[in-house]
């Protein structure tokens, strides 16, 4: 990909911000109103999107939208409710980037999940439990205890259930974001007892006990692990090992840090350097890239092939970054966007990164941590990291495919004012076609995400 299409994802990305700041806050719609969203979002999807039916037959999806217009159709909605509806429709497409955004629908009375920050989805069987210790509304809890049921209802139902509202490729993928996602706190919303109070059961070492979690009280939670307040940090484990926390792939200041980083690692002579990406969801690609100029022994690339879209929706959205941008050479990509006519086309990546030269590269051995939970631009550091030989990869299939849609436009429903993300390109990652079979970035050395960490360092203690 050239780097006006990278400067360009960026420019998308902005613009989704400011549109989220546009939504108008919707409580109640008419039948004629939903239905109107509704059939708005299947159409800008199918011209947008350049194979919106990759993963998802139409006939599967035209019976689930003629299910969703009837129920629809008879009464007025909620925002919760519509939203709901949306996101069930938009989750069949199968893909991580193509979603629902509902920000404007979240007032004061709409509670979230109350400890969803310390909540983790088994994926093997649907299990919740608590990923750290924590107290709620007085009763202490620890890590590894079970929620086995919320408001009454039984929590492996209620995940298998949320499943069917959350965006993604992998249902490994829903699962890490499951108690995290805005389906999740509307469903838990509208589908939970009335009356201001959430039920929570959960087993412990000590039997099952029953919370009654009052609405207005904070939860106060213990980590087992110091949060950083950057995105991304370097420790050293002891004198041969340095350790990268790059938690997102946030360009500003990155380019600094890298090199500062590698300069203590090629200064102080270490040997062995893990870059752990397991909460990565993504970001801007140029941190990634950065990353890579310092390890790698030839020109990369994350990409092989692109297939884009131009349509007028999408030209529409860049006309609005456009009254705005002063920039000449953003300005040169964005006349060149707007100039394009309805069409799909393909191109080969041409533009490689450069690495560093030998004075200022690594030459130490690099382990990298992918998980799940590893998407969009962090799935992109993991398969180039490994197309290219930089290192050993340790942990899970990343979340983000080898083949994929993405650099999203974001347009406003005209009824309900949510932001629907609709992707206008499918990349086909380096070292991957059109006869590739769709997955993860896969780790050389498979672990369970938590005990990837123990794990390279015993494969480093071997050495």
């Amino acid at each position: 990909m050239t780097k006006k299409w990278i400067l360009l994802i960026i420019v998308m990305w902005l613009m989704g911000v400011q549109l989220f700041a546009a939504e108008k806050t919707v409580r109640t719609l008419t039948p004629q109103e939903a239905v109107a969203d509704l059939d708005s979002m299947v159409a800008l999807i199918e011209q947008v999107h350049p194979n919106p039916y990759a993963h998802l037959k139409k006939k599967t999806l035209n019976k689930a939208v003629k299910a969703s217009r009837q129920r629809l159709q008879l009464q007025s909605v909620s925002a919760t409710e519509l939203y709901l509806e949306l996101a069930r429709i938009a989750a069949l497409f199968g893909e991580g980037h193509l979603l629902i955004t509902p920000k404007s629908i979240f007032s004061s009375n709409m509670r979230p999940f109350r400890i969803a920050s310390c909540v983790s989805v088994d994926v093997r069987n649907g299990r919740m439990t608590l990923d750290c210790d924590t107290v709620i509304d007085g009763v202490a809890l620890r890590k590894g205890d079970e929620i086995v049921k919320i408001g009454g209802k039984n929590t492996r139902k209620i995940v298998k259930e949320l499943l069917h509202y959350i965006s993604g490729e992998k249902n490994f993928f829903k699962y890490e974001h499951l108690p995290h996602e805005s389906s999740t706190r509307a469903w838990l919303n509208l589908r939970l007892k009335e009356g201001g109070l959430n039920e929570l059961d959960v087993k412990t070492s000590q039997g099952v006990k029953h919370i009654r979690v009052l609405p207005k009280k904070k939860v106060a939670t213990q980590s087992t692990t110091a949060q950083s307040q950057k995105s991304w940090s370097w420790e050293m484990l002891n004198d041969t090992v340095m350790l990268l926390h790059f938690d997102q792939c946030d360009w500003d200041g990155f380019k600094e840090f890298a090199a500062d980083m590698f300069a203590h690692l090629r200064t102080q002579k270490i040997p062995y350097f893990i870059i752990d990406n397991r909460e990565n969801g993504g970001g801007i690609s140029y941190a990634s890239d950065e990353i890579c100029r310092y390890i790698a022994h030839e020109p990369f690339t994350w990409l092989n092939k692109v297939v884009m879209r131009s349509s007028e929706p999408q030209r529409s959205f860049y006309r609005n970054y456009h009254k705005e941008e002063s920039d000449s050479a953003l300005l040169e990509m964005l006349d060149e966007c707007l100039s394009m006519p309805d069409t799909i086309i393909s191109y080969v990546e041409t533009d490689y990164v450069e690495p560093y030269p030998d004075s200022l590269r690594y030459e130490g051995k690099v382990y990298l941590l992918n998980s799940h939970t590893t998407f969009s631009s962090a799935s992109s550091l993991a398969g180039e990291f490994k197309h290219y030989r930089m290192g050993i990869t340790v942990g899970e299939e990343t979340g983000g495919m080898n083949i994929s849609s993405g650099e999203i436009i974001a347009v406003t429903l005209p009824h309900s004012g949510f932001s629907l993300w609709i992707p206008t390109k499918i990349f086909y990652m380096v070292g991957y076609d059109e006869n590739s079979p769709v997955h993860g970035i896969l780790p050389d050395v498979a672990v369970p995400q938590k005990d990837a960490l123990a794990k390279a360092l015993q494969l480093i203690g071997k050495q």
